[in-house]
Parts: structure tokens; sequence; C-alpha cells
């Protein structure tokens, strides 16, 4: 599965092999958390791609598959 986080039309997207942002270097193979489920858990996610809308380093998009983490039980 895989999620897109923000949709953008008619725009010019820059890809990036790896960025960093205050001080966090991401690239395509990390793992990010994503959101949490209903339990409060945490989702992750794979980034696949990293791409700026207009070479504008504040509209960032991390193209991420859905990891599946199982379960959190103890």
């Amino acid at each position: 599965m895989v999620i897109l986080i923000a949709i953008y039309l008619f725009v010019i997207l820059h890809r990036f092999k790896w960025l960093s942002i205050l001080g966090t270097k991401y690239k395509a193979g990390c793992t990010l958390e994503i959101g949490t489920d209903e339990y409060d858990n945490p989702i992750f996610g794979q980034v696949l791609k990293i791409c700026a809308v207009n070479k504008n380093i504040n509209d960032i998009l991390f193209v991420v598959s859905k990891l599946d983490t199982g379960d959190f039980s103890g």
C-alpha cells in the first residue's frame, strides 16, 4: 500500500535522493512514523521517494509504503 501525503495539481515536483531537515537526514528506504492507530500505537512507513513542490523546501512530500508492524501487545 502506497500513501501519498499530499496531492498537488499543475506543479513541478523535484525528486531528491536525500534531504536534511533540522539535522535529521531522510532518504529512500528510511522508516518514518506516519500516524497512530485507534489504540495510539504508532504506524510506520518506509520512504519510497522524497519530492519538493517547485523546489520549495517548505513543501516536502514523502511518498511512503505503509509497513505492517504486527501487534504491540506484550
